[in-house]
């Protein structure tokens, strides 16, 4: 396996820095990998089938889990935190309908709280209230 070249985050605070050697479950990371065609990268870890992830007010980018989770079944604390669409990125942006093992998401959301990605079903946890033209 070819080494990727140096990783970049973004942090709540806003800062970005050089990736840790492990990944953290629910964090969005940025990677680029070569583009030379047939060529395939892989990155191994343990199954993550939940997770709660920190959000601030404004734009936060998250990870996902093991599993596809539809955003309507996104969970939050507090409940009816306000949030846009989930924006992935393939190529240019675009809203998507379900959070995809391995990928990552812009969020923008009205006040800081905790989105949580299950891929069973959802426990007592609160639901968000969508607004998707923000």
């Amino acid at each position: 396996m070819r080494r990727a070249r140096p990783i970049f985050m973004t942090t709540l605070g806003g800062l970005v820095g050089l990736l840790p050697l492990v990944l953290a479950p629910g964090a969005g990371y940025w990677v680029k990998f070569s583009t030379t065609p047939g060529q395939h990268e892989e990155i191994s870890g343990t199954a993550v089938s939940a997770e709660t992830v920190a959000v601030n007010a404004g734009w936060n980018l998250i990870g996902s889990i093991t599993a596809p989770v539809p955003v309507g079944f996104v969970g939050s604390d507090p409940s009816g935190l306000v949030l846009s669409s989930f924006f992935g990125y393939d190529g240019s942006y675009a809203a998507a309908d379900t959070i995809q093992p391995g990928a990552a998401y812009w969020v923008k959301a009205d006040a800081p709280g905790s989105l949580i990605l299950s891929s069973g079903a959802m426990a007592a946890s609160g639901r968000p209230t969508f607004r998707p033209s923000d």
